[in-house]
């Protein structure tokens, strides 16, 4: 036989319910906004891409199988070819920003597309251990018709464990090569404390031109120096743009030179989303900067270019990284500078096959997972102590279970409270990570509504 509940009890279990079934009403509602707030989003930054971006990686296969990304190139052209090749490439590996591997490597093609390691050449062509530097990175290339050699530039920083610092000036290393195949050993040329190195052989003399950086107090700055070996070099020479030579906003850029005429190409610092070139005859004073390259955020950024004329067109070969820090070096070209054309992905069945593969960071199935890990970076689950602490309170005083002004004024305390450590609490800029963090307070205050409703549920019964 049943006891009849009171009919106290009845209306406040049917309360009890009523609060469960909105905190579940208010789940659902709360994912279907996210959904519409990252079509939203999709929709709002799909970037409208400019014909003069290369869309699609240059298939460059790097020592570290599986992990194909290359940056920071630099090409010689020979007029027929060299040992077999005509363009001779260095870069360096920089997978997802990993310094550690980033060491000059030689690649090597006949038609700007397919791109392959010289002969029996195993890269890299030098690595931090010989040097002792803790990263080797920006290397160089260049040839030396007088010698008959090519020859690859680059920065090494000294190790902490041996002594280096952080803000310690780089070095200047070389190592050449009569074949691309064999190396020398590594020569410590000189300390530099600019980055992005462009150095030309014009016959006589070396030419240097480098890139200011903030780290050295040189930010802003393009500086040029002079050697007749390669070890001592002329007193610094600040470039100027457009009559400018300092407050310049630079990133990683190259010089080359073409029938007397030097061309700077660069990536603006400010959003790192076009690329610059500029002219001059003297090599110090370049003028009429324009944009060649427009990234629109196709890309995350770009990064350091590097330009030159081949006698019948202009091409332009640059570092791209994606949302999902993927490093890779894509190219442009066309025959004047106001009308480059980016390689696409039609342009892949000329390349090198390569196993590993890119990742689409303009698929709807990304930014979901992205949204999905960046809401679950924001959700402070020790927030759901505040659900407790207001359950023991009720335990305390059991007519706070009936009372419908303590709830509101918990859920009120609640959000306010996450708000502030969630949104003022980590300083949030990007409206993506606002839009996540929005998400998780929601998920964190229906949880902790959902929390007080059972413990009003059991208290019923």
């Amino acid at each position: 036989m049943f006891t009849k509940k009171p009919k106290n009890q009845v209306m406040q279990e049917h309360i009890s319910k009523n609060y469960l079934c909105k905190s579940i009403i208010k789940y659902i509602l709360a994912v279907a906004i996210f959904l519409f707030l990252i079509l939203v989003i999709y929709i709002h930054i799909s970037p409208t891409v400019s014909p003069s971006l290369g869309t699609t990686r240059l298939n460059i296969e790097t020592y570290l199988a599986g992990n194909n990304q290359p940056t920071h190139p630099s090409v010689y052209t020979f007029d027929t070819s060299w040992n077999g090749y005509k363009y001779w490439m260095a870069y360096s590996p920089y997978p997802n920003g990993n310094g550690e591997e980033e060491n000059p490597c030689i690649a090597v093609s006949n038609d700007l597309y397919y791109w392959e390691t010289p002969g029996t050449l195993a890269n890299p062509i030098a690595d931090n251990e010989e040097t002792g530097c803790d990263e080797l990175k920006d290397p160089h290339i260049l040839y030396r018709k007088d010698l008959d050699r090519i020859e690859v530039w680059y920065l090494g920083r000294l190790s902490q464990r041996l002594g280096g610092s952080e803000d310690d000036h780089l070095l200047l290393l070389r190592k050449y090569s009569f074949d691309g195949v064999t190396w020398s050993d590594y020569e410590i040329m000189t300390e530099i404390d600019y980055l992005s190195p462009s150095i030309i052989w014009d016959g006589e003399k070396y030419q240097m031109w480098a890139i200011g950086y903030d780290l050295y107090g040189t930010s802003g700055t393009i500086s040029y120096q002079e050697s007749k070996d390669g070890y001592n070099w002329t007193n610094k020479t600040l470039c100027s743009i457009n009559g400018e030579n300092t407050g310049i906003s630079i990133w990683h850029g190259s010089v080359t030179e073409y029938n007397g005429t030097y061309y700077m190409c660069f990536i603006d610092n400010k959003g790192k989303q076009k690329i610059f070139c500029c002219t001059s005859y003297d090599g110090i004073q370049f003028y009429n900067a324009q944009s060649i390259i427009e990234n629109n955020k196709f890309w995350r950024n770009l990064y350091r270019p590097f330009l030159w004329y081949d006698g019948n067109q202009y091409i332009c070969i640059y570092g791209v990284v994606n949302a999902a820090n993927e490093w890779y070096i894509t190219m442009s070209k066309g025959t004047s500078l106001d009308c480059l054309i980016g390689i696409n992905h039609a342009d892949l069945s000329k390349m090198y096959p390569l196993t590993d593969s890119t990742t689409n960071t303009h698929s709807m199935m990304y930014y979901l997972k992205a949204m999905y890990h960046a809401v679950r970076n924001y959700l402070r689950i020790e927030l759901m102590l505040l659900a407790l602490i207001e359950i023991i309170l009720m335990r305390i005083r059991p007519k706070l279970y009936t009372s419908n002004k303590y709830f509101f004024i918990c859920q009120i305390l609640n959000i306010f409270i996450s708000v502030y450590w969630i949104v003022i609490k980590m300083q949030l800029s990007k409206i993506f990570n606002l839009i996540a963090a929005i998400f998780a307070i929601l998920i964190i205050n229906i949880s902790m509504s959902a929390l007080l409703s059972w413990a009003k549920l059991c208290h019923s019964r």
